[in-house]
């Protein structure tokens, strides 16, 4: 069962059946937010349980999605066996992989250290390229966007033999 209180999880993605996914759904590889995409299909799998904020880490064939929940990994394996659309399932890498554990509760008064990740935005007052008016972009728009220049994603899209460049 779940400890009370916030867990840390990793989810372990395919890479090749996050976009397999996007082009089902007829979505634009070249301009696909992957950290937006995986956000997506964690809360179509997982609803209100989904780990966020996260972060995706790696390069290659899988990569991992580390966020927060209240739900131990145990929970999520099983809402996600249960519960989850078949297509969405097969993104995971390895279900009984998916990792979690509790967060501690700090003492008042106790210095601990942590890295912020944070990505300026702004709010477009009219409708530009492939974005509404009111969305909200990355504050360098219409420069290389964060996702050009980091994303598992678009490595994996960009990488000879396999590219999936839609």
């Amino acid at each position: 069962m779940a400890e009370p209180g916030l867990n840390l999880v990793k989810v372990p993605l395919r890479v090749e059946q996050l976009l397999q996914v996007a082009r089902h759904r007829g979505l634009s590889l070249r301009t696909l937010d992957d950290g937006y995409f995986a956000h997506c299909i964690l809360k179509e799998i997982w609803q209100d349980q989904a780990p966020a904020p996260f972060v995706l880490r790696g390069r290659g064939r899988v990569i991992d999605a580390w966020g927060y929940t209240d739900a131990d990994a145990a929970q999520l394996i099983a809402h996600a066996r249960d519960f989850a659309d078949p297509s969405l399932l097969s993104v995971i890498e390895d279900p009984s992989a998916i990792a979690s554990k509790p967060m501690p509760c700090f003492a008042a008064g106790r210095r601990v250290g942590f890295l912020l990740r944070a990505c300026p935005v702004v709010r477009l007052s009219k409708g530009r390229a492939d974005h509404r008016a009111g969305a909200e972009v990355d504050a360098s728009w219409p420069s290389a966007s964060r996702s050009a220049r980091r994303s598992p994603f678009r490595a994996r899209r960009s990488t000879g033999a396999g590219s999936t460049r839609g």
